[in-house]
């Protein structure tokens, strides 16, 4: 009960500090002139001295080339197994799940090629290597001919096939008549 007293109190002072005030006009602010330097910085570096950003030791090797070569990429290399089209979309090439702009993960003998996802439709998706697009087609398995018994047991003294069993209709349930109660 010694609380509300003093909340009362408190509400009191503050609306009677804030009626008190009056609402000033506001001024237009005085306009801030742009910064000027006055003297700018420079870096220059002679042509003697060592470049300060270069690690110390460090060596610049003359004549030392790479050499690109031009690799040609096949879309029979890439197997497309599963397509998912959602948000992210997701495609499965080669055993493992990418979404669009991931870069594939070639094998480790083949060339080191950044080969990006370009793009994910249905039944296909673009992949990019350097500015050439190329698509690779959802692979889609084949139906084979259904092998018969024999070819498919592994050991023929030790696996006996059972005879098929005899092809009898089998009886219906017999249907019970409801009664109407209701």
């Amino acid at each position: 009960m010694k609380r509300l007293p003093l909340i009362l109190a408190l509400f009191a002072c503050a609306a009677a500090t804030r009626g008190g005030d009056a609402v000033a006009p506001a001024e237009t602010p005085k306009p801030v002139s742009t910064y000027q330097l006055n003297t700018k910085s420079r870096f220059a570096v002679a042509e003697s001295a060592r470049a300060p950003f270069v690690p110390i030791g460090w060596v610049k090797s003359a004549g030392q080339t790479v050499v690109v070569q031009a690799a040609n990429v096949d879309e029979s290399a890439f197997r497309l197994t599963s397509i998912l089209l959602g948000n992210p979309a997701l495609a499965v090439i080669n055993g493992r799940s990418y979404e669009e702009g991931q870069f594939l993960r070639l094998p480790r003998g083949s060339a080191q090629l950044r080969i990006r996802l370009y793009r994910i439709t249905d039944g296909q998706v673009w992949l990019q290597y350097e500015d050439k697009l190329f698509a690779v087609q959802l692979k889609r398995p084949e139906l084979g001919d259904r092998r018969s018994e024999q070819t498919l047991l592994l050991n023929e003294d030790r696996d006996v096939v059972p005879p098929a069993p005899p092809a009898t209709p089998v009886p219906a349930p017999p249907v019970e008549a409801k009664a109407a109660s209701r």
